[in-house]
């Protein structure tokens, strides 16, 4: 099995956090491909010994900076998101397809049902973003998506290396990029999303589960344990957004699975910060209620007056 990572050094230890939960639940053979510019000889030397110590292989590609230099970076990406798309000329000719995985991610079960998924042709394989069809439709629009186009998340992709070597072209997505980057919001995974638009074999959401609340009353039922025991578990959870699970004020799903793996990186004063978090998680939970009623009562009192 061939699994691609891309990391800076801030997000070294969170890329231990990942494949630590990927190694613990697949026990298989495994090549690490970790694509990187950025990172201290003593992470990589950390991540090799995590790595050998489960019987898995890392394989270390440095990718020059340049090579992405006018691509759009804002907010909290960087340009390292970019070099997953790489992965069909840097990776080894024997190389068939490989799984590519977010650091920001936890891995809960055995991802051999997801590697060997059949892609129908496609190059790549992904879990239609959740947020952005749901509760933010019209990014769809601004990029020009028709209806029946999915957009996918770019955390957890599977790709046909195959098929990427005879028709990728990384010139052509560039060009599909900055003609739209007046409306671009997430740089690569709209980048992917336009330029593989009808190359693209859709996912179920258990290999790549949002781990946001969505809605107040999402967080309140998942805070009181009602969870539908008859859906599939998530596979893989993905923190997605600037919340992460490593900040103190994190109050979203799956945080104490995550804790259990990340708990070894941290330091005693930094565990004593974690261990108030039932603190944070009321507070944000007081807030958001206060919130929410505050502006039923504003609504209520505006159609007293109009009327």
């Amino acid at each position: 099995m061939n699994i691609l990572v891309t990391v800076d050094e801030r997000y070294a230890t969170y890329l231990m956090v990942m494949l630590e939960s990927l190694f613990i639940h697949n026990e298989q053979e495994m090549d690490i491909y970790l694509l990187y510019s950025d990172i201290r000889e003593e992470s990589l030397d950390r991540l090799r010994r995590l790595v050998s110590g489960h019987g898995k292989r890392l394989h270390t590609v440095r990718v020059d900076e340049k090579v992405f230099g006018a691509a759009p970076v804002f907010r909290y990406f960087s340009r390292t998101m970019y070099y997953r798309l790489l992965c069909a000329e840097l990776l080894p000719e024997r190389a068939e397809r490989v799984l590519y995985l977010d650091p920001d991610i936890l891995v809960r079960g055995s991802v051999q049902e997801l590697y060997e998924q059949d892609l129908q042709g496609c190059s790549i394989a992904g879990v239609p973003d959740r947020f952005i069809n749901r509760f933010w439709p019209d990014h769809r629009d601004a990029l020009g998506l028709e209806d029946e186009e999915p957009y996918i998340n770019s955390g957890v992709l599977l790709f046909d290396l195959e098929k990427m070597r005879r028709e990728f072209q990384l010139e052509e997505m560039m060009r599909c990029l900055e003609e739209h980057r007046e409306n671009t919001y997430f740089p690569d995974q709209d980048a992917i999303n336009l330029y593989f638009r009808s190359d693209i074999h859709v996912l179920p959401r258990k290999y790549n589960y949002n781990t946001g609340y969505g809605t107040l009353r999402d967080m309140l039922q998942y805070m009181a344990g009602r969870r539908d025991p008859g859906k599939p578990q998530p596979v893989i959870v993905h923190y997605m957004g600037e919340s992460k699970p490593w900040q103190d004020s994190y109050y979203g799903k799956y945080f104490w699975e995550y804790y259990a793996y990340y708990r070894k990186y941290l330091s005693g004063r930094e565990r004593l910060n974690f261990a108030a978090k039932p603190l944070w998680v009321a507070e944000k939970m007081v807030r958001a209620a206060w919130r929410r009623m505050a502006g039923k009562k504003r609504d209520s009192f505006k159609r007293r007056e109009e009327g």
